[in-house]
């Protein structure tokens, strides 16, 4: 029996357009491990009036 699922094409979209320091937060809640708040997962703020949907992190981890 194989115990890998298949990739879903709808979660590569989803966390395409999804809010990176949203989902940062919900991984640091679901697993209780803040070594994903620290380095090189540290979010940077933007300048300006910006969603910040990236956190800062697309150049460093690009999708």
């Amino acid at each position: 029996m194989n115990d890998t699922l298949a990739p879903d094409p709808r979660f590569a979209e989803a966390v395409a357009i999804a809010n990176i320091p949203t989902l940062l937060m919900v991984l640091v809640q679901l697993t209780g491990d803040l070594g994903w708040l620290e380095a090189p997962y540290r979010l940077r703020r933007p300048r300006g009036m910006n969603d910040n949907d990236s956190g800062g992190l697309s150049e460093v981890y690009p999708s």
